[in-house]
């Protein structure tokens, strides 16, 4: 009876572990590929490579839907600065980089020298910030 009861608590234990990483691998995530966070690169055109998961990336465009969008990228300027829901500001183009046409997944920045953070934010078809995926961000320095 012990060695059934034991079995059994260790398949239940394996169940929980296997659904809680299922339920993580569904959310909608960002990451920056390139370049690697403190890195230095060569200026002034900086390329900035995204990777979206469990989110589709698509142009911007009249067609909202839920699970899909484009990226923007924010230079030296926090995710805060524009509210989940919000617009994302288009008349400051050096600031709000938006990526909502090809192609989607990356964009060639023109950054001074010196440090500058960049966060990609996920905004729907119609440039309205989106709280998921959660923005990621780097810092580089541009030679």
């Amino acid at each position: 009876m012990k060695k059934q009861a034991k079995h059994l608590l260790l398949t239940g234990l394996m169940a929980l572990a296997l659904a809680a990483c299922a339920a993580q691998s569904t959310k909608p995530s960002l990451t920056i590929t390139k370049p690697a966070n403190n890195a230095t690169v060569k200026g002034p055109k900086v390329l900035i490579e995204v990777q979206s998961n469990n989110f589709t990336l698509t142009p911007a465009g009249p067609d909202i839907k839920d699970g899909e969008g484009h990226l923007h990228f924010f230079v030296d300027t926090p995710a805060t600065s524009v509210a989940v829901g919000a617009p994302i500001p288009s008349d400051q183009p050096a600031v709000y980089v938006h990526a909502g046409k090809d192609p989607l997944a990356s964009r060639e920045l023109e950054l001074s020298k010196g440090t500058h953070t960049i966060t990609v934010v996920m905004g729907n078809a119609a440039h309205f910030r989106l709280a998921q995926p959660e923005p990621a961000s780097i810092t580089i320095v541009v030679e």
